[in-house]
């Protein structure tokens, strides 16, 4: 099986800070110009334990798969992070939600977009490039064990069956497996509006949920707000983190 990692990273990290010093999801930040004890910035260029959270999902996932490409914004500009391409979200039409506004997750359309981006992306590719399925992680989960996508992809499943991440009584749709076959079907719903939200995709695919050692549920400590950081910080001091 031929898999393509993803590293989910759009995403403006509004609940970490007070949001990010540009209009852009990594444009214009170096992890250079970002203090080791600052995290008012795109939440991707974050610094835990000397690494940005964009390193520590590459270092994690990249060992795991065949090859690894970065999920960005529409707005990105560059054509790679860390050495990887990257590969922009489609450009769609916003979907109106009350309340959106009060707490954007990406600049663009969500997990679904970015996720369906990816996989026209894969279904792109062609002899030994070629990809049979994508592999997707968000950026912001430092954690993740070193057999996730073994195990992920260890259950029975159907040939175009998704299967997505459970631990310790959560989903978490966003660490999943989905067959590049499915490209055209998710590119149809989500340039078309019919869907976006990621958790109806999964049910209509009729997705597999895999369960994790609900003992570790550190291993899949999603970072979303100041108190989610420094839990990882203390994690990686107690030597949690160690490779």
């Amino acid at each position: 099986m031929r898999r393509l990692g993803v590293i989910l990273a759009g995403g403006l990290g509004t609940r970490l800070a007070d949001g990010p010093p540009d209009g852009t999801s990594l444009n214009g930040v170096s992890p250079n110009d970002v203090p080791s004890n600052h995290v008012s910035v795109p939440k991707p260029w974050a610094m835990l334990g000397g690494k940005t959270l964009l390193q520590h999902s590459y270092d994690l996932l990249a060992p795991q798969v065949d090859d690894v490409v970065f999920s960005v914004s529409e707005s990105f500009q560059e054509a790679s992070v860390l050495g990887c391409k990257a590969v922009p979200d489609i450009k769609t039409n916003p979907v109106s939600k009350q309340g959106a506004e009060r707490r954007p997750a990406r600049q663009s359309g969500g997990p679904l977009v970015a996720i369906a981006s990816a996989l026209k992306y894969a279904h792109a590719l062609e002899g030994e490039k070629g990809r049979t399925e994508i592999v997707t992680v968000p950026a912001d989960m430092p954690f993740l064990p070193p057999t996730f996508v073994a195990h992920l992809a260890s259950p029975p499943h159907a040939p175009e069956q998704p299967r997505f991440a459970f631990c310790a009584g959560r989903d978490y749709p966003t660490c999943a497996i989905w067959p590049v076959s499915l490209a055209p079907q998710l590119m149809e719903w989500v340039e078309g509006q019919e869907m976006r939200a990621i958790y109806k995709a999964l049910r209509r695919c009729d997705a597999l949920k895999v369960t994790f050692d609900k003992n570790r549920p550190n291993d899949f400590l999603n970072i979303n707000s100041p108190q989610d950081f420094q839990k990882a910080q203390t994690l990686i001091e107690t030597g949690f983190g160690e490779g």
